[in-house]
């Protein structure tokens, strides 16, 4: 879907030709331009959307999330903090803001943070058990880790994950005899 999304942001930048402080377009635009690869612009219309709305957390969260794929775990977490005190009930922001930690080997941050995304991600829209499981599995807390994966499984059978977590469970269970 190259060509859609190519075109959709010829069409958002005609738009902000327009409509330059609409910051729900920059934050689309931020999101495509993430679709076609193109991450340096993303991070700068995600950056745009924030300035322009100080209070719209979606831009934090989007940019955040690009910051801690891209390595810089700290100018994440900045991001996302901000977007949290807009929108202290976000799934994303806190998962990205667990990854974060987790990223900078802050166990016990990381693990508050994805337990607050777990209670707040109803639809189980993230993979905010993985991230756990891989946590206690650092931690050496095999029992912790089956559990999150087994809850995973329960939760998300048909996730592209499942059968990687199965082989997870039995190589843990398998250590356990």
């Amino acid at each position: 879907n190259e060509g859609q999304y190519e075109k959709s942001v010829r069409s958002l930048r005609t738009v902000l030709e327009q409509e330059p402080n609409f910051s729900p377009a920059h934050n689309q635009l931020g999101i495509n331009l993430y679709l076609l690869g193109r991450r340096q612009e993303a991070a700068q219309a995600f950056l745009k959307a924030t300035q322009l709305d100080t209070c719209y957390s979606h831009a934090f969260f989007n940019l955040g999330k690009l910051l801690n794929e891209s390595g810089d775990h700290l100018g994440a977490i900045e991001f996302l903090r901000a977007g949290l005190a807009c929108d202290f009930k976000s799934a994303l922001g806190f998962f990205q803001l667990g990854v974060a930690y987790y990223q900078l080997n802050s166990l016990q941050v990381a693990e508050s943070y994805l337990k607050k995304a777990l209670e707040l991600d109803f639809d189980h829209t993230h993979p905010i058990r993985l991230e756990l499981a891989n946590l206690y599995l650092k931690r050496g807390e095999m029992p912790r880790a089956a559990a999150q994966l087994t809850a995973f499984l329960q939760e998300t059978p048909e996730a592209p994950q499942a059968t990687q977590v199965r082989q997870t469970l039995e190589k843990l269970a398998r250590a356990q005899d």
